[in-house]
């Protein structure tokens, strides 16, 4: 499998769930694919204009094919990137339970062990005013599509089930 049919797979996977923005305004990095999904639940009582609470859970996925290969240096790069996006322009409304940013990189190459390290010891998690108007976690996911292997971060290893090859 290659980028392209790759990236067709994971849009079929995501189409019904998540609404696609345009990768081109994401301040940071050059995306191949940004899709966002925001749930609203709320609890009523008797009418819709009783409601009793609501909660807003967004998740945001960020796919990125890096022009050079894979290093250490560059998912430390990379991690600090999206913790920048987290703390300074991720915007929390009202009634924010929980964000997920999943950040997927797309690689044809071998990813070295020192790349696979650093991914699995990234991790970031920021608190809204003491987790009163919510939190965010960053996920992390490489794949590489010589090998078909998948890894990640381990807040990433509850997302990646949802990157696998099957068709």
């Amino acid at each position: 499998m290659n980028t392209a049919d790759y990236l067709r797979h994971i849009k079929r996977k995501l189409q019904n769930s998540f609404d696609f923005r345009d990768a081109n305004n994401f301040p940071y990095l050059n995306l191949e694919l940004f899709a966002e999904q925001k749930i609203v639940s709320e609890k009523y009582l008797f009418t819709k204009k009783l409601n009793i609470y609501q909660t807003k859970n967004h998740e945001f996925i960020c796919i990125h094919i890096p022009s050079t290969s894979l290093s250490a240096e560059s998912i430390t790069s990379y991690t600090d990137i999206f913790k920048k996006y987290i703390s300074k322009d991720l915007k929390i409304s009202e009634n924010h339970m929980s964000t997920i940013v999943t950040f997927v990189i797309i690689t044809e190459e071998n990813i070295s062990p020192e790349v696979i390290k650093e991914t699995e010891k990234a991790k970031y998690h920021k608190d809204f005013m003491l987790t009163l108007k919510g939190w965010a976690d960053l996920a992390i996911i490489l794949v590489d599509l010589k090998n078909k292997l998948i890894h990640s971060n381990k807040f990433g290893q509850k997302l990646i089930k949802n990157y696998n090859f099957d068709c």
